[in-house]
Formats: C-alpha cells, structure tokens, sequence
C-alpha cells in the first residue's frame, strides 16, 4: 500500500481531503499526514483527518521529514506549483499537482526536466479528460469515427462575486505576492479545463494535446481592482488546423455551465458535464456517449492510485497541461485588456456580482456563429489581431 501526502485542506483542497479518506478507509491507499498551516479554521476537517488517523503537520518539511511518500499531492495556489512540484520529485515522491501546471512555461518546463531527471511521475488535475465519456470521445476522434476535427467551440458563464475575487491575494492578478507569474483570470482557472478540454480532443494522439499556431483574442474586464479580466473570447487554429473558440465569462447575473460543441467532417458532437456527449450524424442519426456523465475526478484519483502501484495507465501530463499552459503565456504576450464602459455593466449591490449587459445574448450568439463579440458588432468589442505562435 503506496504512502500519500496532501499539502492543504481548505477550499479545492478539500476535494482531495474526501478522495484520500475515502481511499484510506477502503485500505486502498495509505493517507500518513495532511499539511495544514492553520488548523484553527478548519475544525470539522481536522476533526475528520485525525478520527481517521492522519496527522495534522504544520509545514511539508515537518510532513516530508517523518514520512516516506510515494505520492504527494499539491492542490496549493498557481503560484507555489513549480517549487513545490520540483522539490517533491527531488526527494523521490510522485506528484499529483492540482491545474493548471504552472504560472509560466518556463516553469512547466522545469517541472518536466525534473520529471524526467528523477523517473517519478506528475500528474495534473484537469479531471475532465479522465472522464470515461470524454476517453472514449478522445478514442473515437483519432479513430476518425466522426472525420477529422474541424472546429471546437466552448461557451460557459460562471458568476464570481466580490467573495470570489477576495478569496487570496492573486485572483486575477498576473504574479503572486513573491512576484511569480500566476496569469489568475477565467481561462486560466475556473474555465482552464475547458481550453485544455478543446486542445484535448483537437490532439491528433490519445496521449496528446494540439498545439496551437494561431491566436485571436478579446480580453475584457468589468470588475475595476484586477490586473488580468473577467471576460474572454479567445481563438486558436492549432497545427494541425482546428480552429478552437472560447466564451467565457465571470462578469454576468445568470449561471450557464460549461458546453462544447465539436464540429467533425462526419458528424457534430455536443458535450455537458451533465448530459455527456452526443453525436448527430448527416443523415440525422443520433449516437450516444453510452457512458454516464462525470466531472471525472473519482476517475482520476483512481487511476492515480493505479499508476502508483506502478500500472502504465493514462492521466493528464505535464506534456497535454503545457498546451493550456502555452496559451494563457501568449495570451498575455501578445493582446492586451480592454475595460469596459462602466455603462456597459451593472453591480449588484447585495454581493458586488458584476454583469455585462447583454453577455448572455451576445455569448449565445457567438456560440451559435463561433463568432467573437466584434464579429458580432457588439457596440463595447474590441477586435484582436490575428497572431502567429
């Protein structure tokens, strides 16, 4: 039984805290210890960590220095995710660190070095393409099943309020406190599985993401006080020439989760987390995922605890996360943020929820069209250039 450690507890951390409990509990894993800095905010985990045994350090030295991993996991902020990682795999630990890769390539980059120089694995969070339906899509497409892939389009609207954009002191900030490039913004956290979701069925092998050669982009920001923005249209022509366009927003009044649609030479694939995916052929007919709809992340922790006891099975590598990793870096190279009219939005004054007039309709719409707002003469849009990469 493979020793696992976790550094972190609260918010996304707790994810991994239910997952390793319940892991331990069914004697498949062995959970030795938890850092948490402090454990006085968070009585009822610390309560549940020691009932079942694992103990409490107050620092991965502490943590490292008593216990033998052979797996560490790493749920922490962007900007913590290369030392953290390098260090881990330094001492002879396997790693599971939490998307995206890291703040900047070059330290994706340093992640993979050290991968390769120590023999031990990384695996990243992206839980979506663990998903047995999105697997079993990836399979198909390069199975060519549905023809080549010719254009993926990615619309999600996710309100994020003032608690959201309080909740550290890097969201949507372009470095951390330390001065470590972090690119905080929607594509590059709450939405980045869904940029590496359309790199990933664009990828031309099973264990592989496209690479994107061109990019157009649209950057807007409501919300004053953020150094990087609440609301992207993104589009990139990758390689091997899929054209990928993204909408997504924090700066609206409605909830709209996540969809994608896939536009094949045979058919047009419709995917939700909820629904899973389906595949409308020419002739009208319909083929189902035949697969039950998942986030993924049971999937993951899975087949984390199988390529720890040392089976060569598929998870997200450094390699498929650099692709999503490339992209925010040139995103933030090469077009800059356009702040919107203040007349342009309203705030709520309950909670500071910011909201573009009309996102809803405009994103619809671009969703349809697999158009930007400028493409949709949108009075506020502000067209980008079309950049090679």
């Amino acid at each position: 039984m493979k020793k696992y450690g976790l550094i972190g507890a609260g918010g996304y951390a707790a994810g991994y805290v239910r997952q390793f409990l319940t892991k331990k509990e069914s004697g498949e894993i062995d959970f030795c210890g938890v850092v948490i800095r402090h454990p006085e905010k968070l009585p009822e985990t610390v309560q549940k960590l020691r009932d079942a045994g694992v103990k409490i350090y107050p620092d991965k030295d502490a943590m490292y220095a008593e216990n033998a991993l052979d797996v560490v996991a790493i749920p922490s902020g962007i900007g913590t995710h290369c030392a953290l990682t390098v260090e881990a795999l330094q001492r002879g630990f396997n790693v599971i660190v939490e998307k995206p890769a890291a703040g900047s390539l070059a330290e994706v980059d340093r992640m993979i070095e050290a991968e390769k120089s120590t023999g031990k694995f990384v695996a990243v969070g992206f839980q979506h393409i663990h998903a047995p339906d999105i697997r079993k899509l990836k399979k198909m497409l390069i199975e060519d099943v549905f023809g080549k892939v010719q254009k993926i389009t990615v619309m999600g609207r996710w309100p994020r309020a003032d608690k959201y954009y309080h909740r550290n002191n890097w969201v949507c900030r372009l470095h951390d406190a330390s001065g470590t490039p972090v690119f905080d913004s929607p594509v590059n956290n709450a939405f980045a599985h869904y940029l590496n979701l359309g790199l990933f069925l664009s990828g031309s092998a099973f264990e592989q993401s496209a690479h994107a050669a061109e990019m157009q982009a649209e950057l807007y920001r409501a919300r004053r006080g953020i150094e990087t923005f609440d609301t992207c249209a993104l589009r990139l022509r990758t390689t091997g020439a899929a054209e990928i366009t993204c909408l997504l927003t924090h700066a609206c009044a409605e909830n709209l989760n996540p969809m994608l649609r896939i536009e094949c030479e045979k058919a047009a694939v419709s995917w939700t987390e909820s629904t899973s995916w389906t595949a409308k052929l020419p002739d009208g007919k319909v083929i189902p995922s035949g697969e039950e709809p998942t986030p993924g992340h049971d999937n993951m922790f899975r087949l984390l605890v199988e390529r720890a006891e040392g089976q060569k099975n598929f998870m997200c590598t450094l390699g498929i996360a650099r692709e999503q990793s490339f992209v925010i870096e040139n995103l933030h190279r090469y077009f800059t943020v356009t702040e919107l009219p203040e007349n342009e939005f309203t705030i709520r004054p309950e909670d500071g929820q910011h909201a573009v007039k009309n996102i809803d309709r405009i994103f619809d719409e671009g969703f349809l069209q697999s158009k930007l707002p400028s493409e949709l003469s949108v009075p506020w849009a502000k067209a980008g250039q079309k950049v090679t990469v």
